[in-house]
């Protein structure tokens, strides 16, 4: 494995979670749409988390292959 690789493996950049509902939408929003609202936010959220995961554990087998070669 080429040392050059091994710094872009480790740049991570993790997608910034946020309240799913700005607290202005509150006041304007109804109970359901709000509940949609949440729902959608933390199905994005889950998706990037478990993108990061797989990211993550695909990093850490090449990192721990690497080991003992240069």
């Amino acid at each position: 494995m080429p040392e050059e690789n091994v710094p872009q493996l480790l740049k991570f950049r993790p997608w910034p979670h946020g309240d799913p509902i700005a607290p202005w939408m509150f006041d304007q929003l109804d109970k359901n749409q709000l509940v949609s609202l949440a729902v959608v936010g933390l199905q994005l959220n889950q998706s990037i988390l478990q993108a990061q995961l797989t990211a993550n554990t695909q990093a850490l087998a090449i990192i721990k292959g690497a080991q003992g070669t240069k």
